[in-house]
């Protein structure tokens, strides 16, 4: 999987011992946002989890969708503490949003809650 993940730009900063680690990765474009609707493509986010079941993030995060609890640019990866030993296999992104999914089918969601898209 190391070979696979150095095709990635976005990864080039992360040390190869992380990268070893990883066993889920997940790489999605951050939207613009404009008069209730999605428009152009503005920035990568990241978020992947490790063979420990600790989940991290990082990217650009405008609205939140890193599930780090603000939308501040994150340059290195943080730990997602609310995700770490869920057992997720799987994460989905929604325009603003981010989704996750566990092998239980627990589901987690996070971002901006436009029309009720995280389901409260």
């Amino acid at each position: 999987m190391l070979k696979t993940l150095n095709n990635f730009a976005i990864l080039n900063g992360l040390n190869e011992k992380i990268l070893k680690t990883i066993s889920v990765l997940y790489i999605f474009n951050n939207y613009d946002y404009v008069r209730d609707r999605c428009v152009g493509k503005n920035g990568f986010n990241v978020i992947f989890i490790t063979s420990d079941h600790k989940t991290f993030a990082f990217g650009k995060n405008s609205c939140g969708q890193l599930g780090l609890g603000h939308n501040d640019f994150v340059i290195e990866p943080q730990i997602i503490i609310e995700l770490c030993d869920k057992k997720i296999i799987n994460f989905v992104n929604g325009c603003l949003h981010t989704i996750a999914i566990t092998v239980s089918g627990e589901v987690y969601c996070w971002g901006f809650n436009n029309y009720g898209v995280l389901g409260f």
